[in-house]
């Protein structure tokens, strides 16, 4: 068998030879060749030249194949919404809490990801939560808007539950609020324009509406509207309370079912069409309680 040439070149598709290649070479010449190359001709690629005098070298190599370079990944712990070294910039989207550790098993950096918008409030409060279990955590935008703040954040199911609670906190006032506007009709209602800025008449005709309201009303009609306030309170002070709790699961159960759907290619891409706020239903939902609470004042 001839001795092995100096080339690192395969003899059939001329690319350079690795270390890590799978070479096959000629049992009669010993020139190298890739293995699918070799059994793709099914002989060596010198056959005509085998028991012929070896050629000199080319002064210049076989051109090499151009590389495609390889597609750039997202380095662990970066997120495609925050792009890497926004952690040492001024802006910490966040907030001192390290992109490269977890919350319950999942990449924090993923989780704000998801949470996209107002990441230096939510991250470090997650932080805190999942490191303490602290479920209580006071979120003013909760308490202020309650249904609608949880439908901002995509917490559909519980923002559409705390939108019909709202609702019905509206309709148990219907049959106080029918009374009063009774009472206030037949009294406050006959009051010319001279008499309404005469604070005796003014005071007079408040007096005699008490009396009549207090005439007509029944318990139940008072017991249910106050109820229904009770309810309204009790629904934004829980999401206050708990908002950032039930968001908390929203962001970690959403992203743990992304993370393990197969059928999704681009997971991170994923995060960031699932995750953010939904100011489009926020402010759809905020018009629809304004027109069906007053409308729901006219019954």
């Amino acid at each position: 068998m001839a001795d092995k040439p100096k080339e690192r070149y395969c003899a059939y598709c001329q690319a350079r030879l690795f270390e890590e290649d799978d070479v096959v070479w000629c049992p009669e010449c010993g020139a190298p060749h890739h293995r699918a190359c070799w059994q793709s001709l099914g002989h060596c690629a010198r056959l005509e030249r085998h028991g012929q005098p070896e050629p000199e070298e080319p002064d210049v190599a076989p051109e090499e194949p151009v590389e495609e370079p390889a597609p750039e990944q997202t380095p662990q712990g970066a997120s495609p919404f925050f792009p890497p070294g926004f952690a040492d910039s001024a802006f910490d989207p966040y907030a001192g809490v390290d992109p490269e550790g977890e919350m319950e098993g999942l990449p924090v950096a993923e989780v704000a990801t998801f949470v996209r918008i107002n990441t230096r409030r939510y991250i470090p409060r997650f932080r805190r939560m999942c490191d303490t279990g602290r479920k209580v955590s006071w979120n003013v935008g909760g308490f202020l808007f309650g249904s609608i703040w949880l439908l901002y954040r995509k917490c559909y199911a519980e923002g559409f539950a705390a939108l019909v609670a709202t609702l019905v906190s509206y309709l148990a006032a219907v049959p106080f609020n029918r009374v009063l506007n009774q009472a206030a009709e037949t009294t406050l209602g006959l009051l010319t324009q001279a008499q309404m800025s005469d604070p005796v008449a003014v005071g007079q005709a408040q007096t005699a509406m008490m009396q009549q309201l207090l005439t007509t009303v029944s318990v139940w009609q008072v017991l249910l509207a106050l109820a229904g306030a009770a309810l309204w309170v009790a629904i934004h002070l829980l999401t206050g309370l708990f908002g950032d709790r039930v968001y908390l699961r929203r962001c970690l159960d959403k992203v743990a079912r992304i993370r393990e759907d197969e059928t999704i290619d681009n997971k991170l891409q994923a995060l960031v069409v699932a995750g953010g706020v939904h100011p489009l239903l926020a402010a759809t939902a905020f018009l629809a309680v304004q027109f069906l609470s007053n409308y729901i004042s006219l019954l």
